[in-house]
C-alpha cells in the first residue's frame, strides 16, 4: 500500500502514528514509515455502483472487512481512539487501535439532503 495513485483527504497523528484517509481506507503510517491499512479497503466498492445505492459501501468491520463510502475527516481522540467522517453516508465511525470500525453517530444511508445557503 502506498500514497501514489491516492487522495488524501485528512491526517491526524497520536503522538507517535500518523493516520492518512484515503477515500475508502485509513493508511496507518509508523515512525520508521511503515504503511500498512488500519481499515477500509483502498480500492473501495465495486466500480460504477454509485455509494448512496449501495449500502455495503459503508459497513463495520475489522480491518479490511471494514468499509467507508467516503471517508474525509479524521481526529485523534484522548484514549487513542479514530474518529472519522464518512459524508457520503452522513455517518460518524470510531476506529480502534486494532482497526475496529463501529458506527458512532449518524444512520448509514439517512444523510439528509444539503441546501447551499447564499
Amino acid at each position: 500500500m502506498s500514497l501514489e495513485n491516492h487522495t488524501p483527504m485528512g491526517i491526524a497523528v497520536d503522538g507517535s502514528n500518523l493516520y492518512v484517509t484515503l477515500l475508502y481506507a485509513i493508511l496507518k503510517i509508523s515512525p520508521t514509515g511503515t504503511e500498512s491499512v488500519l481499515a477500509g479497503s483502498p480500492s473501495g466498492y465495486p466500480m460504477g455502483t454509485p455509494a448512496w445505492v449501495n449500502q455495503t459501501a459503508s459497513r463495520d468491520g475489522i480491518g479490511t472487512a471494514a468499509r467507508f463510502s467516503s471517508v474525509q475527516g479524521i481526529a485523534v481522540g484522548p484514549t487513542g481512539a479514530l474518529f472519522v467522517t464518512d459524508p457520503e453516508m452522513g455517518v460518524i465511525k470510531a476506529v480502534s487501535a486494532t482497526g475496529a470500525v463501529t458506527l458512532l453517530a449518524g444512520a448509514v444511508g439517512q444523510k439528509l439532503p444539503i441546501t447551499p445557503r447564499l
